[in-house]
């Protein structure tokens, strides 16, 4: 009986262990996606840790986690109460991004509509007006900051 339960034992931990979550993969766009909300998150933060705030925010004021690096292209504005910040994701990154930021006006991939440029939200279907230019095709976050 000892030798039965032994084996078991050792089919048990060749196929799965119970006791723990399996450990998942990220995918690169998985990666981007979350290289670009932690980036975003700091920008909104500074602005609002710091009130009047306008122009670009370099990159080494931003409250960034230790070991933190930009793995896209990532850029921010400020304007008035406006923060906009877009990056030169991959596509499958950019639809990552906007589920991970679940639905939101705020998060799309910026297009021109009707000769206006605008943000499309895959997580809403809907369309939102970019105050600012940034390249087409860029995902891009407009938040308000109060």
């Amino acid at each position: 009986m000892t030798g039965l339960a032994l084996f078991l034992l050792g089919v048990l931990a060749c196929f799965g262990n119970f006791a723990s979550p399996p450990v998942g993969r990220f995918s690169r766009a998985a990666v981007l996606a979350e290289n670009y909300r932690v980036y975003r998150d700091a920008v909104i933060g500074y602005v609002e840790r710091h009130p009047g705030t306008a122009g670009t925010v370099d990159e080494d004021a931003l409250p960034l986690p230790p070991g933190w690096r930009a793995l896209s292209t990532l850029q921010n504005r400020i304007q008035a109460d406006q923060v906009l910040v877009w990056g030169d994701l991959p596509a499958p990154s950019a639809v990552d991004a906007e589920r991970d930021a679940g639905p939101s006006l705020a998060v799309g991939v910026a297009e021109i509509r009707d000769g206006v440029e605008v943000g499309y939200s895959e997580g809403t279907g809907d369309w939102f007006p970019i105050r600012s230019r940034v390249p087409v095709g860029a995902l891009v976050s407009d938040v308000v900051v109060h």
